[in-house]
């Protein structure tokens, strides 16, 4: 930017408004032919769109596709039609209008246009409020003997009339029907208000039948939409680099342009330079201060971790100092989803319909990252099944033997939802108790790598003191483990405490500050507590979709059989499929949710700040076709 530059004062911005104004008006005419022509597209729905793959061209053919293309006699002709529709439309809009007033006028069978022949005889048209109607009728024939007065019917709230007198008494008279409150109106027609009615409705028919004509001759050039889509991403693309050079710098000779490259990209970028320009060029390349928060981020993973990118730019963008958390929610993501959706049936058709997808239908690079988002958790609610032995709320994996409380022999889950809800409530806390560890170690790590050795000591190594030796603590008090664990733990717990209480504040100028700061984050200990129950909506979601697929398969099985089981086949298999259908459903988007929740506020409250600017390279727009590299 020329404003960061002073050193450069002298070189110009080198923006081309005529051609970012020419640009937007080709772009606002394919825009406009496209918009008009696409009611008429019969489009690809539904799985079909999914398999129809997008119209694919190199650069070179992309490139040159509008000298190939007349798409300025299309815009002309959509245009023309467009024109005539909306002048038709306008006209027969006009004519329901003129019917709508006619029709108060019914009544009256005679043409206005032969009253105005009529030499010694003058007349009006008026109204007056309906109250006062028959009153005036009475009084305007008692004074005026010679009047013609003939109502023609109400219009809302008063009464129309029809008046005639001789032409020397007209003035006299209508001064006289004003003071009984009647008014003169100017009507819109001349002929028979039947006639006139009747004359319109043809044209009505005869402008609806050139508008219908206009239309179908819009229809006729669907043929024409892909090529206009093809149009529209090249002048996309066009604006797109008018704009982009507006940020360059340039004399009459030279140009000079500043901008970021993905890291291990730049020798590419050179290469590029260097072939299209040769030694006519001078490149710098600087390396980026990491504590810059001007520095765009762009999330470089692979293969399993980078079907999880979503989940963290959902939240935000980390800062080019931060490390990037999707690696480490990624396994923790798959493992909470797993154990809140939990069924093996759900998870395989999970896996059957995301492994579908990506092998048979065209998707975008997003829906293919969101697709294979799912796939991998498909796996993790398959095996969750196996623990939960469950298979669309049936049992179907029970290896354990157990006895009930009546001392029967059974066999059971892993983790029954039905016996072990203690023991899953136990076991979501412990897997919260592994992941805040894990943010706490994240955090210690982050440090370490900037040199920090004795804030990973005070800010992580404390905190995980104290959660372990808390734990530990209260552990030993409720169960049967060694004194000499709970002791131990009990001592690290209130070291830690105190190690705290003596660092948290030391960034305070005062040593009141200090300490009031370092109880205070002592104090705020007790918020692991409500991050570790949390953790319990694990087992709360498992245990509600066992549920209700339980409960929709009992339904099924209520149902009376039946002539050779029949009845229960037919309605209990309608019952078990639209039931077990909502139940994954909603267990998918619950998991989905909760998950996100526990990352973004358990996990990532312990580390990760986030506030990243997106990287946005500058790239064709190519939202309607692929470009073949």
């Amino acid at each position: 930017k020329k404003d960061d530059l002073p050193e450069f004062d002298f070189l110009n911005k080198d923006i081309s408004a005529e051609e970012i104004n020419q640009t937007e008006s080709e772009l606002a005419k394919v825009r406009f032919a496209i918009s008009k022509i696409e009611p008429y597209v019969v489009k690809n729905t539904g799985l079909k769109a999914l398999r129809t793959p997008a119209e694919s061209l190199d650069y070179h053919e992309f490139d040159s596709y509008p000298d190939r293309y007349d798409y300025e006699t299309i815009f002309q002709s959509v245009k023309t039609e467009d024109e005539t529709i909306n002048r038709l439309k306008s006209e027969i809009t006009k004519l329901k209008s003129e019917n709508e007033e006619l029709r108060a006028w019914k009544s009256l069978d005679a043409s206005l246009a032969d009253f105005d022949k009529m030499k010694f005889v003058k007349y009006c048209i008026g109204t007056i409020n309906k109250t006062m109607a028959e009153d005036f009728r009475v009084q305007a024939e008692d004074k005026y003997k010679t009047a013609y007065i003939e109502f023609l019917g109400n219009i809302k709230d008063d009464a129309a009339f029809l008046v005639a007198l001789p032409s020397q008494e007209y003035e006299e008279a209508f001064a006289f029907f004003k003071t009984l409150g009647f008014s003169r109106m100017t009507v819109g027609f001349q002929g028979v208000p039947e006639d006139e009615m009747r004359r319109n409705l043809e044209r009505i028919k005869e402008r609806e039948a050139e508008k219908e004509k206009a239309l179908h001759r819009i229809k006729a050039m669907n043929r024409e939409y892909q090529s206009l889509q093809i149009i529209s991403d090249y002048y996309e693309t066009r604006l797109e680099r008018a704009k982009a050079v507006g940020y360059f710098l340039k004399t009459q000779s030279v140009f000079m342009m500043e901008g970021w490259v993905p890291e291990g990209e730049s020798g590419k970028f050179h290469e590029i330079i260097t072939r299209i320009c040769g030694n006519d060029c001078y490149l710098e390349e600087e390396a980026v201060d990491k504590e810059s928060s001007d520095v765009p981020i762009k999330l470089k993973n692979n293969g399993f971790a980078a079907a999880f990118e979503d989940v963290t730019v959902m939240f935000s963008l980390p800062r080019y100092n931060e490390i990037d958390p999707t690696p480490v929610l990624a396994p923790f993501y798959m493992v909470f989803f797993g154990l809140m959706v939990g069924d093996t049936g759900y998870g395989l058709l999970l896996l059957i319909g995301t492994a579908l997808a990506l092998r048979f239908f065209d998707l975008k690079e997003g829906m293919k990252r969101f697709v294979k988002f799912f796939f991998y958790l498909s796996f993790a609610v398959i095996l969750a099944g196996f623990v939960y032995g469950s298979f669309f709320g049936l049992a179907f994996f029970t290896p354990i033997s157990a006895v009930d409380e009546n001392g029967v022999q059974i066999h059971k889950a892993i983790l029954d939802t039905n016996l072990d809800v203690l023991q899953m409530m136990v076991i979501s806390v412990g897997i919260g108790v592994i992941q805040v560890l894990f943010g706490i170690f994240v955090k210690g790590y982050m440090l370490l790598k900037e040199g920090k050795i004795f804030a990973a000591v005070f800010d992580s190594l404390f905190f995980a003191i104290v959660l372990l030796g808390g734990l530990g603590w209260l552990l030993g008090a409720a169960m049967d483990i060694p004194a000499m664990v709970g002791t131990v733990s009990m001592w690290a717990c209130i070291l830690g405490i105190i190690g705290l209480a003596l660092t948290q504040g030391r960034e305070s100028p005062s040593i009141g500050g200090k300490i009031g700061s370092g109880l205070y984050e002592v104090y705020g200990l007790t918020g692991y507590v409500g991050d570790l129950v949390s953790y319990t909506r694990l087992a709360a979601l498992a245990l509600s979709g066992a549920y209700i697929a339980f409960s929709f398969n009992l339904m099924a099985g209520l149902i009376p059989a039946g002539p050779a089981g029949i009845v229960r086949f037919i309605f209990g298999g309608i019952i078990v499929i639209f039931g077990q259908a909502i139940n994954l459903g909603l267990g998918l988007l619950g998991a989905y949710v909760h998950t996100c929740r526990l990352q973004y506020v358990e996990f990532f409250g312990k580390f990760y700040e986030g506030g990243g600017i997106p990287f946005e390279a500058f790239k064709i727009k190519n939202k309607f076709i692929k470009i073949r590299k």
